[in-house]
């Protein structure tokens, strides 16, 4: 049935030529779209690091405001007149590790309400000596540096914590 069928294709120059330029304009358009969701992505992506890097925008969407700091820690951390230095020992794979990552998020709170709070995070497993040079005998524990004044607390709450900036 097929054996009588034969289909023979011919091209002219002009036939070829339009063949080929509907190839490249389907190509290139293709690579304008591209090019185009590559800088719109590249702009965006410089955006996002710019705004990270020289603001500290965040927004606690809970009714509760369970991720705000209050008031009166506003206005404390926003008065600071000297560096406040806050260490933070804690030990890494302990069961308080939610404790410990709340205790870092509320830390990193205060850090960013002013520029004077200082927080490291100290891990006594990997350091130690570090835990027994300022004479840490609980994790976790957070010891504040405020003007020649040292308060330790073993409580990561915005209450201790402000309470240990006031002494």
């Amino acid at each position: 049935r097929w054996a009588d069928s034969h289909e023979i294709f011919v091209y002219t120059n002009e036939g070829i030529r339009e063949y080929i330029l509907k190839l490249t304009d389907q190509w290139f358009g293709l690579t304008y779209i591209q090019l185009a969701v590559a800088l719109v992505v590249a702009i965006l992506g410089i955006v996002n690091w710019a705004v990270n890097r020289n603001f500290s925008v965040r927004w606690d969407l809970t009714k509760s405001g369970k991720y705000s700091l209050s008031d009166q820690t506003k206005k404390v951390v926003s008065g600071l007149t000297e560096e406040l230095r806050v260490t933070h020992f804690f030990v890494s794979g302990d069961r308080g590790d939610r404790t410990t990552a709340s205790t870092q998020d509320r830390l990193r709170e205060y850090s960013l309400l002013s520029k004077k709070v200082k927080v490291e995070d100290v891990d006594v497993r990997k350091d130690p000596k570090r835990a027994r040079a300022q004479d840490i005998k609980v994790a976790p524990t957070l010891v504040l540096e405020y003007k020649g004044k040292r308060e330790q607390t073993n409580s990561g709450s915005e209450q201790d914590l402000t309470g240990a900036i006031i002494k």
